[in-house]
């Protein structure tokens, strides 16, 4: 027989839904707060790891780039560091392989030395995924290897009299003591040669690859400018101290606007291969000495020249009454290729690379310009600009990136005022004994 509805089967029938809607309710929020404490739990375990295993790494040993094989070594050495980021672009591995090796003019004058230090990690490495495996029990290594933890090239230039050296080519993984270590070593042995003062990081020559990037990092880093992961700003904002700070300036071909050249003023194009002497010795005129480093003399620009292949170089020198009075280095930006080939150190990649850097790009590189001093101040110089972005635009380039440059050079100022924009930014740093 049923009952009739508001009878009390009916309402105790309610009154367990309600109940047990109540209890999952709590069930869930118990749930809740177990996986938060558990990963809180979790959180400050590694954090209490951290604090009393000390570092991240152990039984650092210092190695010197001597002789070819040692270079070789550097190189590979140096290489892994940053081999697991997706967006670091290398330099292209046979000028980094000739540049490095004895007898470099350039390499030989700054008394070039590799260095780089190694350490036992206390956990075991990386994963290709970017995951850490767990701690060994009791602070147990969990890798028997040594890995390769800093590297660098330090430099001494005999034209500088202000007892300053160069932290070249500076790679370091993200550990406070192991720069720590590697900038104590290379100022131990700098101070043997009268040196109490560093600069860095650069490239081989300060003129390129020099800085620490600090922003943009998403963005594939223009040929010839400097990258770093996102957490060496910091780790050099701890151990040194920033002396100055440059940007890299880009432009759109297409929709900036410049000067129409005087008519006294011819610009001609060089063959790089035949005539590349023509436009070295005008280079050596118009190049300026910056605050931090000397201006590039003969050798140094030939190594930039042997430093910037594979890609193709376009170069113009302007004469004016039969004298020439300033010129021009431009190179398609081949960022894209150079990443996707890892800088070529791989011989098929390298046949790939070679061939790929003479198909057309969507981006090109002002290396150098500039006009010699009595002939600046006489609408030479944006001539030349009108000259270069017409041929960025027959060659269908969307940006053309110069620099870096200090804010508050005549570069810089010449930049602004014809429509070009700061983007990146890069800090170099020094330290003293």
């Amino acid at each position: 027989m049923p009952y009739p509805a508001g009878t009390r089967t009916d309402r105790d029938r309610s009154r367990r839904t309600s109940e047990i809607h109540q209890a999952k309710r709590h069930l869930d929020r118990f749930l809740c707060r177990r996986m938060c404490s558990e990963l809180l739990c979790s959180h400050h375990r590694s954090l209490l790891e951290q604090v009393t295993l000390g570092p991240l790494y152990i039984n650092f040993y210092q190695h010197e780039g001597n002789g070819w094989w040692g270079r070789r070594t550097f190189l590979r050495k140096w290489r892994r560091i940053y081999a697991d980021d997706q967006r670091w672009l290398p330099p292209y591995y046979p000028a980094l392989v000739r540049a490095l090796q004895p007898g470099n003019e350039h390499l030989e004058r700054l008394n070039a030395q590799p260095i780089y230090l190694e350490a036992l990690p206390r956990s075991q490495p990386r994963t290709e995924r970017g995951q850490t495996s767990q701690m060994t029990p009791h602070g147990m290594m969990g890798s028997l290897m040594e890995e390769p933890v800093a590297a660098t090239v330090v430099m001494s230039d005999p034209r500088r009299r202000d007892r300053t050296g160069y932290l070249a080519l500076l790679q370091v993984v993200n550990s406070q003591e192991s720069l720590e270590r590697l900038l104590d070593s290379v100022l131990e042995r700098l101070w043997k040669e009268g040196i109490a003062r560093v600069i860095g990081p650069t490239g081989l020559t300060p003129h390129l690859q020099s800085g620490v990037l600090q922003n943009h990092f998403n963005s594939i880093p223009p040929l010839h400018t400097a990258y770093n992961p996102p957490y060496l700003p910091e780790l050099m904002d701890r151990v040194m101290h920033p002396i100055q700070t440059t940007h890299l300036y880009h432009i759109d071909p297409a929709t900036s606007v410049a000067d129409q050249p005087t008519t006294d003023l011819e610009i001609e194009a060089v063959d790089m291969v035949t005539s590349k002497q023509s436009i070295l010795s005008i280079l050596e005129a118009v190049c300026d000495e910056s605050a931090l480093f000397p201006a590039p003399d003969p050798a140094e620009l030939q190594f930039l020249l042997d430093w910037v292949g594979p890609g193709p170089l376009s170069g113009w020198i302007a004469h004016k009454n039969g004298q020439a009075v300033g010129a021009a280095l431009v190179q398609p930006d081949g960022a894209g290729s150079f990443r996707r080939a890892r800088g070529g150190a791989n011989p098929l990649w390298r046949m790939w690379l070679n061939w790929h850097t003479h198909r057309p790009t969507k981006a090109g590189r002002l290396l150098w310009a500039g006009v010699l001093p009595a002939w600046r101040r006489q609408g030479i110089g944006r001539a030349l600009w009108a000259h270069l972005l017409a041929h960025a635009r027959s060659q269908e380039w969307t940006t053309l990136s110069v620099g870096p440059l200090p804010q508050d050079s005549t570069a810089a100022r010449f930049l602004s005022g014809h429509g070009a924009a700061p983007k990146q930014s890069y800090s170099i740093y020094a330290s003293s004994l």
